[in-house]
């Protein structure tokens, strides 16, 4: 299919189809995964991205970042669970990520509060806190 006609066929479903129920499947039909960046899932932008999306497509959820890195990585698709860099965190407590420098001569706030949910391994796994 050429592109003026995809173009067409893509304003025609965003026409006739009530925004949110199965979009993507409609224009996307072979689209199985999403990789989701720095949001929670329990957020109300992932869930209407879920809506769009429908049942069928899974996430990866890309880690906890900041313009200074990334600090985690995924474990599982749909699993908003990610791991950081090993460290005496305790499961149950909420820790705020700080960025410094290797001499600590800078840092900086990231207004990101990290829920260590558990261990994968030795490494505590974390979700975005909300609370």
């Amino acid at each position: 299919m050429d592109e003026p006609e995809r173009a067409n066929e893509i304003r025609e479903v965003m026409e006739s189809h009530r925004i949110g129920t199965q979009l993507v499947e409609q224009l996307w039909p072979r689209m199985n995964c999403v990789m989701v960046y720095d949001v929670d899932r329990l957020s109300t932008s992932f869930e209407l991205l879920r809506t769009y999306c429908g049942s069928r497509v899974h996430y990866l959820f890309a880690g906890i970042s900041s313009p200074e890195g990334t600090f985690s990585a995924a474990l599982n698709l749909d699993d908003p669970q990610t791991v950081l860099i090993p460290d005496q965190l305790e499961i149950g407590r909420s820790y705020e990520l700080i960025v410094s420098t290797l001499s600590g001569l800078y840092r900086y706030q990231t207004q990101k509060t990290l829920l260590v949910v558990g261990r994968y391994h030795d490494t505590p796994t974390v979700i975005i806190d909300k609370a």
